[in-house]
């Protein structure tokens, strides 16, 4: 393995050899002017017939395919020649199965110097109808000139643009190019770039894919970001750290904006499609030292904040810093530059939307409260009075870095000291430790021990409804620091969150846009790809809480209108708990599932199940309860144990269709499935499934068990038909020589006038030969079966070519034996269903409508009965192989 002669596959046995000029895969070849050509030879085997080789494929740099050759069987020998240039080799292969399998590379020289170092796109929620911005870098660490000759950028087979260049690229140069598209289409893209290179005389091709997800516009709200301030986060220290919150907002169908300038600021604040504006604190530090151009907030901007919130429905998010991060020769101490300070100018803001809260230019402190700084306050001391601590879990801390303190005022700029005493929808929101104080490095004042608390306490973050005359009114977050950052907004994906910061910013975010729940009934019918928010309570255990009773990576979710699978999945969820799940639309061997991208435990106490859904086992064979919880019943039919381990039993009952009951080998397998065996009548609880057997294409549906124990015992239900006491006609014949139709004996009729009726489908008529069905349309059933009615009972009847009426034994042309009664009860001639007793032996002709396997009322042979009763190839019951005789 060291000397890297390995390869990689899907397939659990299959062989492959791989040379290039004798060399074994995983080998670095020097170059030699004496080399003319690349001998390749691949020797490929699986031991398995029924896996055909596809295809195998010589990959080359960029991902290009220098050659490719198809297969024929489960083995065979293959190879290429290639001209001598340098760069790796690697194969793939590909099986009929889909199965793929790569090797690992042999080098001739080194692989091009020269390429793509970078394709980005300049927004995490692209939306239809609006410019996409990408940025390529292209790169040339050659010691000799290269030359960009072509860039193509495509999507699928459309061409979005393809441009010659021909820019010279010196060694170690690099050269980048903005391109922006418009998408009409929404869903996923994969975005290719491909740029063509001369290297030393040598044409290169280099491909570089992203991929994109773009929103519907119509259904998306926008809120800004400013940066035009050296926004602390945003454009100031620690840049480009609002990802997490603005994929949080994605979720939300919320795309954030950044507002690079103070026209681009005021413009969004006046654009009605703008429902939300973060005003991080604008920074004042450049590194270690005061920055010199620093920004200030203007009139206008203040102005049309302002006019932003009367608007009504609107979500002001205005964020602090420590004073720490100006206290820099030049400012500190300096108190004629105070107005021009952080909290200063965030205050201007509070003003102008008549907030009852104020910034405090100091920096707070905990020394028993931290994430190991006194300055990274973490807290769990919070007003749960407060709308937006809606969902957050007891204990979970509140995570802040820098934080200056809130304080309140009253409408005359007096200290507000009791909460009780702050308008209506004036909340504090988060406080600080107990041992929380206030540090003033600035030199300017307005903190430490002239600061007036809240309830006599610090506050961290606080929230206020803002009134209007008008009746409108917006929403107001402030927090002493950027509680959305990068650093502060933490979560994964697997069901854990961090900190309370991200429930809360969730909070507020779906205040701004609420979020759209969509029923699991509807997901299971979407097409691929389709974005969906769902919730419901997990039916299944995923393997970070207990692996004996988890699915590989997948659970469970079922809501009141169905269950769906969910994959990847891995993290600590109980069966029982509320969650919440974020994904995309995909199938995996025909079962409808959804492609995680997040899920979130929303309530962590273990509810009751939902019910099982009861099944027959042809309900089960079909999938009707896809995703859900079912319970299924039936007798043993067969039982698959590998390894003497039970994976797969199959149920069948009255319905006439097997349920495929599978447990997973890893499922609970030390435990044994007490009294199963062949025709024990047993029930299974577990999860509608589907799955692919072997090497078929077509999928089939399956219950997946989610613990050994769930296959139980059952009590067989009561059969009130069963072989032991049937009625039916004595002696007509048999499936080995059947009789044809002879002249029938005149049914017992009440009266010529019933024999002529018309009962709504046909007219029976009778002459010497027989009967006759005459139609509505005035013609005669003739070679057909016909379903028409006597004394009001609808009947099926066979017709000869003749268009006389059939009874006793039928062949059919598909093969399949029929019986038509002979008893003259008013039943002659009419298609018997169930057991019958003919000729002192017992038959099963199915009784159910439009099954699959045995067409309605065809004879059963060569199998169990839905009442669990074996038949044999004449269809005739037997017990340990002899046939019932009555």
């Amino acid at each position: 393995m060291k000397d890297m002669h390995v390869y990689a596959t899907e397939d659990k046995n299959l062989n492959i050899m791989y040379t290039l000029n004798d060399e074994l895969m995983g080998s670095i070849l020097d170059v030699s002017e004496d080399v003319k050509t690349l001998n390749i030879s691949v020797s490929v085997d699986d031991p398995d017939p029924t896996d055909v080789i596809k295809s195998v494929e010589v990959v080359t740099n960029g991902g290009a395919i220098a050659g490719k050759k198809e297969g024929t069987g489960n083995s065979g020998e293959f190879t290429f020649e290639l001209p001598a240039k340098k760069g790796y080799y690697y194969i793939r292969v590909t099986q009929a199965d889909k199965n793929i399998a790569v090797t690992a590379p042999v080098w001739y020289g080194s692989a091009a110097k020269a390429g793509i170092s970078s394709f980005t796109c300049d927004t995490d929620v692209p939306v239809t109808g609006e410019p996409v911005k990408f940025t390529v870098t292209a790169f040339n660490n050659e010691e000799s000139d290269a030359t960009l000759t072509r860039l193509t950028f495509k999507t699928g087979d459309k061409v979005l643009e393809s441009k010659d260049l021909n820019v010279n690229l010196k060694s170690l140069e690099t050269y980048t190019v903005n391109k922006a598209f418009i998408f009409d289409k929404v869903g996923v893209s994969e975005i290719e770039v491909t740029a063509q290179m001369e290297l030393e005389g040598d044409r290169k091709t280099f491909s570089f894919t992203l991929q994109i997800d773009v929103r519907d516009s119509s259904k998306m709200k926008f809120f800004g970001i400013d940066a035009s301030h050296y926004n602390e986060y945003v454009n100031g220290n620690y840049k480009d750290s609002m990802g997490n919150f603005t994929a949080l907002a994605g979720d939300y169908n919320i795309r954030m904006v950044t507002l690079n300038t103070g026209e681009e600021l005021v413009a969004a604040l006046k654009d009605d499609k703008y429902t939300g504006i973060l005003l991080n604190a604008p920074s004042r530090r450049d590194g270690t030292k005061l920055r010199e151009d620093y920004k200030n907030y203007t009139e206008e901007e203040l102005d049309a904040i302002r006019s932003f919130a009367k608007k009504g429905g609107k979500t002001i998010m205005v964020c602090a810093w420590s004073d720490t991060y100006e206290a820099y020769d030049g400012f500190k101490g300096d108190v004629s530059k105070a107005g021009d300070h952080m909290s200063a100018q965030q205050n201007k803001i509070l003003e102008a939307l008549g907030s009852s809260f104020r910034f405090a230019d100091d920096e707070l402190q905990s020394a028993g409260f931290n994430d190991g700084r006194v300055i990274g306050i973490l807290s769990t001391d919070y007003n749960l009075l407060n709308p937006y601590m809606a969902g957050v879990d007891a204990g979970l801390k509140f995570n802040t870095y820098g934080n200056a303190d809130i304080y309140a005022i009253d409408e005359s700029g007096n200290p507000v000291r009791d909460r009780a005493m702050l308008p209506s929808g004036a909340e504090p929101l988060v406080y600080a430790p107990a041992d929380t104080k206030s540090v003033d490095h600035d030199g300017v004042g307005l903190s430490g021990d002239a600061l007036a608390k809240l309830d006599g306490r610090f506050v961290l973050a606080a929230t206020q409804e803002l009134y209007f005359s008008d009746g409108e009114s917006s929403t107001l977050y402030l927090s002493g620091c950027s509680t959305m950052s990068d650093f502060q907004l933490t979560f994964d994906s697997a069901a854990t969150n961090d900190y309370s910061n991200y429930q809360i910013m969730a909070n507020l975010l779906e205040k701004t846009n609420q979020l759209q729940i969509t029923p699991i009934k509807e997901v299971q019918a979407a097409g691929e790809g389709e974005r969906f928010i769902i919730e419901g309570i997990a039916t299944s255990n995923a393997s970070g809480y207990d692996k004996d009773t988890a699915f590989f990576d997948s659970i469970y979710v079922q809501d009141h209108t169905g269950g769906i699978n969910l994959f990847p999945v891995s993290g600590d969820i109980r069966a029982g708990q509320t969650i919440r799940v974020f994904g995309k639309t995909s199938s995996y061997q025909g079962e409808r599932q959804l492609a995680v991208e997040k899920v979130m435990v929303i309530d962590s106490n273990i509810k009751e199940l939902p019910e099982p859904v009861k099944e027959t086992t042809k309900e089960a064979y079909e999938g009707k309860n896809l995703g859900s919880l079912v319970m299924v019943s039936g007798k043993v039919i067969s039982i698959d144990a590998p390894n003497n381990l039970v994976e797969t039993i199959m149920l069948q009952d009255q319905s006439g269709k097997p349920a495929r009951i599978f447990i997973d080998g890893y499922i609970t397998k030390d435990k044994l499935i007490k009294d199963l065996k062949i025709g024990a009548y047993m029930s299974a609880v577990g999860l509608s499934s589907r799955t692919v057997i072997g090497d078929s294409e077509d999928s089939v549906s399956r219950i997946r068990i989610r613990d050994r124990d769930d296959v139980k015992l059952a009590k067989e239900p009561e059969n009130p038909e069963g072989p032991e006491n049937p009625e039916g006609p004595e002696n007509p014949g048999g499936p080995e020589n059947p009789e044809g139709p002879e002249n029938p004996e005149k049914p017992d009729r009440s009266s010529d006038s019933d024999r002529d009726k018309d009962y709504g489908m046909a007219i029976w008529k009778q002459n010497a030969r027989g009967w006759q069905a005459l139609k509505n349309d005035g013609t005669y059933a003739k070679n057909e079966w016909y379903q028409c009615s006597y004394n009001g009972q609808m009947s099926w009847y066979r017709f000869d070519a003749e268009g006389y009426m059939v009874s006793g034994w039928y062949l059919d042309g598909d093969g399949s034996w029929y019986y038509l009664s002979e008893n003259h009860d008013g039943s002659y001639g009419a298609m018997v269903t169930g057991w019958r007793w003919i000729n002192g032996k017992c038959f099963f002709f199915n009784p159910v409508n439009q099954a699959t396997q045995y067409k309605y009322g065809a004879m059963l042979k060569s199998t169990i009965t839905p009442d669990g009763y074996a038949v044999n190839a004449n269809g005739e019951w037997v017990v340990d192989g002899v046939v019932q005789i009555r």
